[in-house]
């Protein structure tokens, strides 16, 4: 395994402000090599003295660091325990407590897509509620190019081919190769820049505090290192309220079970703490 020396970690720190030992060793890795091959160096010597010397070769590493793959719908089976099981509850939670505000955190948001996949089955279900559904959520990511992304809502038309005609058609308008989010699907969310990994901050600060009926923190986990996954965990646990969900990626799904933590569903990745 790679072992970098501290002028590295310093010069990304000072450039990108990110500390690259929080990451997965072998994840981290992964994404040098990419960056040795594409820039045709002889060797990891060379690229890391390249990192030293040039700050734009630091800011095209984190960009690999920062996966910001996602998509629609990601994880059918998830999506699908979600809507038919989840939601339902959600809606049995609200109307029980005087029709209180759910609370969502969307953590490691990317460019929106699992947070505007949450709020279409959330507004679907408001839809056919006589006094609807009322919802916040809050959308992070540590990444503020991904999170203007987030908050522009606007995607490549193939974007949509992993929902059905009738939610692309109802909650999208398509011109010229791209699919615009309507409006109306982002009145409750709320789209910040948010490091999971500060210990300063439990929640996100314009939630003022945790309280949350469902995080959903998918395929993060996996790019940190475990003593970082047990800080986030910890945290996302805390943030919330009792018996509610943590939706994790469906590659995720040992390290809430080896924390002691079960699935409402086998193997839906959907976990209530």
């Amino acid at each position: 395994m790679m072992d970098f020396p501290e002028p590295v970690r310093e010069t990304l720190r000072h450039n990108c402000g990110v500390d690259i030992t929080q990451f997965e060793p072998s994840f981290v890795e992964r994404c040098i090599m990419q960056r040795v091959s594409a820039l045709m160096c002889t060797g990891v010597s060379e690229y890391v003295s390249l990192i030293v010397e040039s700050p734009g070769e630091s800011h095209q590493l984190v960009k690999l660091l920062f996966n910001g793959y996602s998509a629609f719908f990601r994880n059918t089976f998830t999506f699908a325990v979600f809507e038919h099981t989840i939601v339902p509850r959600l809606t049995r939670i609200s109307n029980e407590t005087q029709h209180r505000e759910l609370r969502v955190w969307s953590v490691g948001c990317a460019a929106g897509q699992e947070s505007y996949s949450l709020a279409i089955l959330l507004e679907e279900a408001s839809a056919k509620e006589p006094r609807g559904l009322p919802y916040r959520m809050f959308a992070t990511d540590l990444c503020k190019v991904q999170i203007a992304k987030a908050a522009l809502g606007a995607y490549p038309e193939a974007a949509l081919l992993t929902l059905t005609m009738e939610r692309a058609s109802e909650w999208f308008t398509v011109s010229n190769g791209m699919c615009v989010v309507n409006d109306v699907l982002k009145r409750n969310i709320e789209f910040s820049v948010f490091d999971v990994c500060n210990s300063k901050h439990a929640a996100p600060p314009g939630s003022i505090y945790g309280g949350f009926d469902v995080i959903m923190c998918s395929n993060l986990l996996m790019y940190y290192s475990s003593s970082k996954q047990d800080v986030i965990i910890d945290k996302l646990v805390a943030a919330l309220n009792p018996g509610c969900y943590l939706i994790v990626g469906e590659a995720e799904r040992s390290l809430l079970a080896d924390r002691g933590y079960s699935e409402v569903v086998a193997y839906s990745a959907i976990f209530r703490p």
